[in-house]
């Protein structure tokens, strides 16, 4: 699978996870959303989905360095895919 299919899959999965833990409909959360000021994520949300996402990908995101490092959808995409190809 090529690089850009992979993050295509990855961006589905979060874009599902986060309106699953959210209540966001999945068609608000786009690859340029801000998580906080779009989606109107909170801290708690945050953390359930950065779990959730550990959980799916088998990866350990740190809850506290992943919020200051990410601010949207697309970062928090990239960061997966680059955890997850480093195993």
């Amino acid at each position: 699978m090529s690089k850009a299919a992979r993050f295509e899959e990855i961006l589905t999965i979060i874009q599902n996870i986060i309106a699953d833990q959210t209540g966001n409909e999945i068609e608000d959360v786009d690859l340029f959303s801000d998580l906080e000021d779009d989606l109107g994520i909170t801290e708690i949300d945050f953390k359930r989905i950065i779990k959730s996402i550990n959980l799916y990908f088998g990866i350990d995101l740190d809850v506290d360095e992943v919020s200051q490092e990410v601010e949207s959808v697309k970062e928090l995409s990239v960061l997966v895919q680059e955890e997850s190809e480093l195993g």
